[in-house]
């Protein structure tokens, strides 16, 4: 009777796994970059799904190159590099505005600069409603050739991004 008793508290003490199941089962790793908390980090060509402040799906971006072009006459770069990435996004839902874009180089941000070469295919929009796709450029005067592309979240944070 008393070895059934120690055999019984025993269990209700956590030396049974049945009562405490996560003293052998490891946490799960996240799937993603995206099931993390923090930007999602993609590779340069990489979508990435964008959200709203409330978490719901807005658009799918995609930022490839970046391209450095050649300096011409009348714009030369002040802070030294032309960086231009190729960008298409798709809306996955509707009334979906232009992203915001930036670049931060050694900590510092650096905003969209809209004199670059080739700028005649800017990506700008007012509006596109679900599944409609928008594609075109962003580019930057960066004092490097690499450094971080962002999208920013609603709330200001990063939200996507793309080393290079």
């Amino acid at each position: 009777m008393v070895g059934v008793g120690l055999l019984l508290a025993g269990s209700l003490l956590g030396n049974d796994q049945r009562a405490n199941p996560t003293a052998t089962q490891p946490a799960p790793e996240p799937s993603n970059s995206q099931d993390r908390a923090g930007p999602a980090r993609l590779a340069i060509g990489q979508a990435g799904v964008a959200q709203d402040v409330l978490g719901n799906q807005t658009a799918q971006i995609t930022a490839s190159g970046p391209s450095y072009p050649a300096v011409q006459q009348f714009l030369e770069p002040g802070r030294g590099h032309w960086v231009v990435f190729d960008v298409d996004v798709k809306a996955l839902r509707d009334n979906i505005t232009s992203p915001q874009f930036y670049v931060l180089v050694d900590g510092e941000k650096f905003d969209p600069d809209y004199l670059y070469p080739g700028n005649d295919h800017m990506l700008q929009f007012s509006d596109l409603q679900a599944d409609q796709r928008q594609s075109g450029t962003v580019g930057f005067d960066l004092p490097a050739e690499h450094g971080t592309l962002i999208v920013p979240g609603g709330d200001g944070e990063p939200q996507l991004e793309w080393r290079f």
